[in-house]
């Protein structure tokens, strides 16, 4: 895959336990964008939401891609690369594509738990817009309002937007699965995306990763 390292993953890593001193470590840990977020507590009733894949379970090819919300390469991905790479693999039955939350900051993971308080009807949609309007919501006075106009537009009103934010649960979900990246495939970066287990990372462009899903089709 030109322009691109590889590494392949060795050994089966267990999932991480983490305590809730390891979440408020981590969570503590992610830088602040400029503005001040609302300390969390339990809620009610906890949603953590499933793992979100697009594609068929039976597909000889798995994507899994590592990102952040409010990293501009990530934006790039979803925006040139993966369509091409639904339309052509995803759809057509070749791969299964895994995303999981890598958050960088603390914006990124209120806005990775926005994405997941919708369900997985709206998951890749809500998602989208995400990205699309990343450089509107990342850079406004008060993200968290963009980030509520933009919850409005799936359906989630402010109530449940709210709740969302305040769902302690949620976010250790979120937390959990950087931590899981950080671990088992060695994340640092955002996007890294692990195909088959070998992980990619670099400047990211369709043809290389186009190429990488056919070598393993055709079996070479």
């Amino acid at each position: 895959m030109s322009g691109y390292s590889s590494t392949t993953s060795s050994g089966k890593i267990g999932k991480l336990m983490l305590t809730r001193r390891d979440i408020v470590a981590l969570a503590a840990a992610l830088p602040v964008a400029a503005t001040a977020w609302p300390k969390l507590a339990l809620a009610a009733d906890p949603i953590t939401g499933p793992e979100m894949v697009m594609g068929s379970a039976d597909a000889p090819v798995e994507i899994i891609e590592y990102a952040s919300l409010t990293c501009p390469h990530c934006q790039h991905f979803h925006e040139a690369i993966l369509p091409g790479l639904k339309e052509n693999f995803i759809d057509t039955g070749k791969v299964r594509f895994i995303y999981r939350d890598f958050p960088l900051d603390q914006a990124a993971l209120r806005a990775s738990m926005l994405a997941r308080c919708g369900g997985e009807r709206t998951y890749f949609s809500l998602l989208g817009v995400l990205f699309e309007r990343q450089g509107a919501w990342t850079s406004a006075a008060n993200p968290m309002k963009e980030l509520a106009k933009i919850g409005r537009l799936a359906g989630i009103g402010n109530a449940q937007f709210d709740a969302c934010m305040q769902n302690a649960d949620l976010e250790n979900a979120v937390l959990q699965s950087r931590l899981d990246g950080h671990n088992k495939f060695k994340v640092s970066s955002t996007p890294t995306i692990i195909i088959n287990g070998d992980k990619y990372t670099g400047e990211h462009e369709y043809e290389p990763f186009a190429e990488a899903v056919n070598k393993l089709l055709d079996g070479s």
